[in-house]
């Protein structure tokens, strides 16, 4: 019987990159104000009961500009009806995108890509996933040292620590993975398999295959 992780997630990593990935294709090929409105509701309700504050703003921040440019791009030469539909589409786009994507355990989804994709291809996947909280975590410890030091802390004052200490931080980072033999080929088994439910996987192959059948249906409608 496979070991369990003590922080194992509710779900599969690949079943809200899924759902995420069949949202977005489906409101993007169908290019119709109702597919846009349907992504826009269920982004809605997913921000509703995720209850993640941090991608509700992340999603809230990068739609709006794009909102605002649509509107000057579009509607000041009066297409606001065409400034409305990309306007729309883009809400429903991203707005799944970011809610879907937040609920993606980064741990989980190294170990399970650990499985079946070349190892140093995993370590590039996990060192972008993980980039901002690492960068965060360092700007945090950076800001902490120069407050203990009587330096007013700054934006300006932060770039260049920042960027030598994750330069840094990968190049010890390579040694040890150099050790443990990260370039070499094979299968790599995991201590902590992921658990794939099979309602999970039938859920996933469900939302590929109306995908599939919505996309068909949009670029023949």
């Amino acid at each position: 019987m496979p070991l369990q992780h003590p922080k194992e997630p509710d779900i599969h990593p690949y079943t809200p990159l899924v759902t995420a990935a069949c949202l977005m294709v489906s409101v993007t090929v169908i290019n119709a104000p109702w597919a846009s409105a349907i992504g826009v509701s269920v982004a809605v309700v997913a921000s509703l009961i995720i209850r993640n504050k941090a991608a509700t703003l992340a999603a809230v921040t990068i739609i709006i500009p794009a909102c605002v440019s649509f509107s000057l791009m579009y509607g000041l030469f009066g297409s606001w009806a065409t400034a409305a539909a990309l306007s729309l589409r883009f809400a429903a786009v991203v707005g799944c995108g970011v809610m879907f994507d937040s609920l993606v355990n980064p741990d989980a989804l190294m170990r399970a890509l650990q499985t079946w994709l070349p190892a140093s291809i995993v370590y590039v996947v996990g060192s972008v996933v993980r980039l901002i909280p690492m960068a965060t975590s360092r700007m945090r410890a950076i800001q902490q040292i120069q407050r203990s030091r009587g330096v007013k802390s700054q934006r300006r004052k932060l770039v260049i620590p920042l960027v030598v200490g994750l330069v840094t931080d990968a190049a010890q980072r390579s040694r040890p993975l150099s050790r443990t033999g990260i370039a070499q080929p094979g299968r790599r088994t995991v201590l902590y398999p992921v658990r794939d439910r099979a309602w999970e996987r039938m859920v996933r192959f469900g939302m590929v295959a109306v995908m599939c059948a919505a996309c068909v249906w949009g670029i023949a409608g």
